[in-house]
């Protein structure tokens, strides 16, 4: 998007005018539907197209749209496209078994939008997010599989407790092609409506070495999942806010520190990362 998290690519070099289509490419055949089914909007993130030399990296859906609530029954697929002469043709392309985290719950807790699908470039490898937080590592040449990172394999949620585990933002990659992202495991009856299992910011390294730490490391002296302190909003039958100059509003349960879904962990030229977090229950006690 930018080159770097600095956004750092802006040159001098005169760019071509907008008023004419180079190629015209379909990358998800479920628009008409899911505009249809958002009630006249696109509730949907993209990939940025990712630039490297004359090749362009593109999300694609394929598998089936039935409705917004059940999005994961769409496949996510991730293609490399080259230049040859004045067409933009397909070089490869990966299926990923990556799904979303579940649409919203009836308590407004949980994403209404649905979530992104977005890789990264790193040296000679595109990095994919996959299922029960898993990233799978495509050699650009031809797409090929290089290997499967699995940061949870051998430790207390591997192997079936990985299910409700998902990759739940954007790889970002830093200058050294170390990759991060952010790792969310729900419960599986109540994914939204009962506490977060846990929740992982994730370094993945150039030789496949995986390592994470639980945002409740990160975030020392936020409220604890089970505190009920946290306060929420006035009603909306009370404006003006505040209600009264001494109105106190209500308390509730705040819930785990987790990331907010699609929160691309953001580098600092210092190797620094930043990332932000939320209450799984309030959205207003966030930290970064």
């Amino acid at each position: 998007m930018g080159h770097d998290p600095q956004h750092s690519s802006m040159v001098t070099n005169l760019g071509q005018s907008l008023n004419r289509i180079l190629q015209d490419i379909v990358y998800d055949p479920f628009v008409s539907a899911e505009i249809s089914a958002g009630g006249g909007d696109l509730l949907v993130h993209y990939q940025t197209p990712i630039l490297d030399g004359n090749d362009v990296y593109m999300e694609f859906k394929g598998g089936n749209f039935n409705t917004i609530p059940h999005w994961e029954t769409q496949d996510w697929i991730e293609k490399k496209l080259t230049w040859q002469g004045s067409n933009l043709v397909v070089a490869w392309s990966y299926t990923s078994t990556w799904k979303p985290v579940p649409y919203v719950s009836n308590s407004g807790v949980g994403p209404v939008w649905e979530p992104v699908f977005h890789a990264a470039l790193a040296g000679d490898f595109v990095y994919v997010p996959a299922a029960q937080g898993k990233v799978v590592k495509l050699r650009k040449s031809d797409g090929s599989v290089a290997a499967t990172i699995d940061p949870f394999a051998g430790g207390p949620l591997a192997p079936v407790q990985q299910t409700d585990t998902f990759v739940a933002s954007p790889l970002s990659a830093d200058k050294n092609g170390n990759v991060y992202y952010n790792a969310i495991k729900l419960s599986h009856s109540q994914p939204w409506d009962q506490d977060v299992v846990d929740s992982w910011l994730v370094k993945v390294t150039p030789t496949n070495q995986a390592s994470k730490v639980s945002y409740s490391v990160l975030t020392p002296g936020a409220p604890l999942g089970t505190d009920t302190t946290c306060k929420v909003e006035f009603s909306s039958t009370l404006l003006p806010w505040p209600p009264s100059p001494d109105a106190v509003p209500t308390t509730t349960q705040c819930g785990s520190q987790r990331p907010g879904i699609n929160v691309a962990p953001a580098i600092a030229p210092n190797g620094t990362i930043y990332t932000v977090s939320r209450g799984q229950f309030v959205t207003r006690y966030s930290y970064l």
